[in-house]
């Protein structure tokens, strides 16, 4: 949680985490290009809280994800168009309350779920 962050560009050479992925309840967060090199995430991938944010651009090298993939609550969150390598995750898939989404055509490479795939309140 930060009030002041506006980007994570220094974060471009991770290309691994082997726990979890957490960006959260940073408001003026601009966007996540500072993760794009990101390729694999041992556990969980979350973004929550983060209104200014309107794509998920920077997170479409990840191809697995052990845990769940969670994009919540992200106000200006519009689009996730551009093409997302992820094709599996270990647990659940949600998308809810991004009341600014219209589209999600960008996760067309998904093809396994391990539990939960919800995507509500958008």
């Amino acid at each position: 949680s930060n009030p002041n962050l506006l980007d994570v560009d220094g974060l471009l050479g991770v290309g691994a985490v082997g726990g979890k992925l957490v960006i959260q309840q940073n408001p003026v967060l601009q966007g996540l290009g500072g993760l794009g090199n990101l390729a694999t995430v041992g556990d969980d991938v979350i973004v929550l809280d983060c209104d200014a944010i309107t794509s998920l651009a920077g997170l479409q090298g990840i191809t697995t994800v052990g845990g769940g993939w969670q994009v919540r609550e992200s106000a200006s969150l519009q689009v996730v168009g551009q093409p997302m390598a992820l094709q599996s995750t270990g647990d659940y898939f949600y998308f809810t309350e991004n009341p600014a989404l219209v589209d999600m055509s960008g996760f067309s490479l998904l093809q396994s779920v391990g539990a939960e795939l919800v995507v509500s309140n958008n």
